[in-house]
Order: C-alpha cells, then sequence, then structure tokens
C-alpha cells in the first residue's frame, strides 16, 4: 500500500470573496487567495475551491427530513459538505461559530452509543448559505466499520 496521502475538494460558488474570505479567516482556517474570482479553503485538511458568482450564483441545496433521537422532524441539507475532526477541534470550532454567531442548521447533538462512545455532529451555514458538516467521536476514531452495521441494524441512536 502507498504512503500517498488522497486528498480531496470539492468547488463551491461564493457571493462576495472578501465576505467569505473573512468567514474562514474568522474560523481558523487557513484561505488561499489565488485569483481575482477565487478562494482555496484548507478546511480540516480538505479543501474548497470558491469561485465568485455572486448572489444569484448561489443554488440552496434540498433537504431531507431526519429524525432526531427525540423523535423531532428537522431539515438538513442533503448536499453539503463535511468533515470528520477530533473531539477537541470540534468543540473548539462550536465555540468559534457561537462567538461569530454562525446560523446552526442542526445541532449541536450528541448520540451515545451501545459501546459508550459518544458521536457529535453539527451543521451550520457558511457566509454563502452554504451548509457545512462536522462531526467527532469520543474517541476520535472515525467509525467508518460500524456505519454499514448501524444503516441494517439500526442501532444507530441518529435512526431512534
Amino acid at each position: 500500500m502507498s504512503n500517498f496521502e488522497y486528498k480531496v475538494h470539492i468547488s463551491l460558488p461564493m457571493k462576495n470573496k472578501k465576505e467569505t474570505k473573512e468567514f474562514y479567516t474568522k474560523l481558523g482556517f487557513n484561505v488561499l487567495d489565488f485569483s481575482p474570482s477565487e478562494l482555496m479553503v484548507n478546511f480540516f485538511e480538505q479543501q474548497i475551491a470558491f469561485h465568485e458568482l455572486g448572489p444569484s450564483g448561489i443554488l440552496k441545496s434540498p433537504s431531507i427530513i431526519a429524525k432526531t433521537p427525540k423523535n423531532d422532524d428537522i431539515a438538513i441539507p442533503s448536499a453539503h459538505f463535511g468533515a470528520f475532526i477530533t473531539a477537541k477541534d470540534y468543540h473548539e470550532m462550536l465555540n468559534k461559530l457561537e462567538k461569530m454567531d454562525v446560523k446552526i442548521i442542526f445541532g449541536p447533538n450528541v448520540y451515545s452509543q451501545k459501546d459508550g462512545i459518544e458521536e457529535y455532529m453539527t451543521f451550520f451555514e457558511d457566509c454563502n448559505g452554504i451548509p457545512l458538516e462536522i462531526k467527532a467521536s469520543s474517541n476520535d476514531k472515525y467509525p467508518i466499520d460500524k456505519i454499514a452495521e448501524w444503516s441494517h441494524t439500526n442501532t444507530h441512536s441518529y435512526n431512534k
């Protein structure tokens, strides 16, 4: 197996380059200003390439209805960009979002699993109205091995 570290990026529209750069810089992300109408944001080691299209270029994502553990119906964006991060980074980011009065779409939520591990999840909007997700677990391990189990056995607290 190769030691190559794979990276992904997503390309998204932005209404205003100056506002977008300020928003992500205040949240503590590195922002590369690489052309008059483009930015690259290092979002938890994954890249978001923004292209300035103005307000008319922003499309709203259709939402899905998800059941929370309290059985409330809430709309979660079906199209979003998410990052799995450490629990420490998750809580630090929540504090920054609160200080900046960022619109929270869903969360912050804590889901307790049968094995005692807690999962944390929050969706928020950036200054362009683009939905972003941050997710973490108390043991700082990405639960890829559990995802199939949860979807087939309905044991994930999110589904209850």
